[in-house]
């Protein structure tokens, strides 16, 4: 159980790190973690190329798409409304 909370806690962190949420002390712990761990290291390694993929091919959704939301949103403030 131990270990399933600090497993959750340091790919949290590598993910604050990642979108440059983390503080200087939260860094530092995983710099630790990683320097002191290559299994660490090397998750750490995939997160920063998974997100690099991400954010290569940015699409903008298509326009039927958007007026599928919109008509949704509409029905359901008109039924909000109706109760």
């Amino acid at each position: 159980m131990l270990k399933n909370m600090n497993e959750q806690f340091t790919q949290n962190l590598m993910m604050k790190c990642l979108y440059g949420e983390a503080s200087e002390a939260e860094v530092a712990i995983l710099e630790q973690e990683i320097a002191s761990d290559w299994t660490v290291k090397e998750e750490f390694e995939m997160y920063q190329q998974v997100l690099q993929l991400l954010g290569t091919d940015k699409k903008s959704p298509d326009p039927s798409s958007i007026k599928i939301i919109k008509r949704h949103s509409r029905q359901n403030r008109e039924l909000e409304l109706a109760i």
